[in-house]
């Protein structure tokens, strides 16, 4: 395994407002209370992203990366303020028949050492995404909510973004839509209540353009939400197997 760098930041509550916004939630939502959503964590991700990608070695093209599969786990409700250090590794580097598969490892630490976040991600080089089937309830949906991202949640977005890194990756649209599903998940299953989450998981399938507008299916199921979320007017998947858990998992 290879560390692709590492950086430290302080956020605040500054900081989880715009994510906030940039994740399509009301102005009035976001103030006067903390509300970090547990995606604000993947901001670490798009910051490292860069230097991740310039070490991936000549089989993968940064420029051709299209994030594949996403997976975080929180051991407790993230905070704001907090200062936190990132420190990424790149798992794999592997040919899939004529693209490379590159999977990438961020754990986020406090200053004493303990654990805030681990984000595990696939990228693929090119235009391929996920294509196994979507392992969903065979039932009708417990919840049905409709999605926008625009151009001014992408702007909220980057202007959220560490200074410690990066900014401007392949990623971008995938983790604003991801950042969005969690955010609305959030709301309809846990009340609103971020804290509750210790685990949330996405397969990409697709991109969104500005102006268009998506629909997240939702069914839950004990203590775990499971969902999706595809463009209406062209029946297009976005994100497949979309999984939120309010337990830890091993």
């Amino acid at each position: 395994m290879r560390s692709p760098g590492a950086f430290a930041e302080t956020w605040n509550q500054r900081d989880v407002q715009l994510y906030h916004l940039a994740a399509g939630g009301s102005a009035t939502a976001s103030q006067g209370h903390q509300r970090v959503l547990p995606t604000f964590t993947t901001r670490a991700l798009e910051c490292l992203l860069p230097a991740v990608l310039r070490r991936a070695g000549p089989g993968f093209d940064p420029s051709r990366a299209r994030l594949l599969e996403h997976r975080l786990v929180l051991p407790a409700p993230v905070t704001a303020p907090r200062s936190v250090f990132h420190e990424g590794t790149i798992t794999a580097v592997n040919r899939v028949g004529a693209a490379a598969v590159l999977g990438v490892r961020i754990r986020t630490l406090s200053p004493a050492g303990d654990l805030v976040a681990i984000s595990e991600a696939s990228f693929s080089e090119g235009a391929a995404r996920c294509v196994e089937p979507a392992r969903l309830p065979g039932r009708r949906p417990d919840a049905t909510i409709p999605l926008a991202v625009d151009a001014q949640q992408a702007l909220l977005y980057r202007l959220c973004l560490s200074n410690g890194g990066e900014a401007g990756t392949p990623a971008l649209d995938d983790l604003v839509v991801y950042g969005a599903a969690v955010r609305a998940a959030v709301d309809a299953a846990f009340g609103g209540d971020c804290g509750q989450v210790r685990m949330c998981s996405a397969r990409f399938n697709g991109r969104v353009r500005a102006g268009e507008t998506m629909l997240l299916r939702l069914w839950a199921d004990g203590s775990e939400v499971t969902g999706d979320v595809y463009v209406c007017d062209r029946h297009a998947p976005v994100l497949t197997e979309l999984r939120l858990s309010r337990g830890m998992e091993d």
